[in-house]
């Protein structure tokens, strides 16, 4: 089976495992995800920091933007 196809079965299953959890669920995991990412980079003090940045500079901002941004600027994601 070629990559190409092998990557379109993974994405299958992780959309219909997706289905099967709340928004709040999914967002959780999403959160807790890139929790790990940062963690795992030993990252998490400067990613911390940054997301409470973008929170307080996009007001309103929900962790999970934070958390995204600040991964996507060091490049864990």
């Amino acid at each position: 089976m070629s990559d190409t196809i092998k990557k379109w079965h993974e994405m299958q299953k992780e959309n219909v495992s997706n289905e099967l959890f709340s928004p709040e669920e999914r967002r959780e995991h999403d959160i807790l995800e890139l929790i790990a990412l940062a963690v795992k980079a030993d990252k998490i003090a400067q990613v911390s920091i940054r997301a409470e940045e973008v929170q307080k500079e996009y007001k309103g901002a929900s962790l999970l933007l934070g958390l995204q941004i600040a991964c996507d600027e060091f490049g864990l994601i």
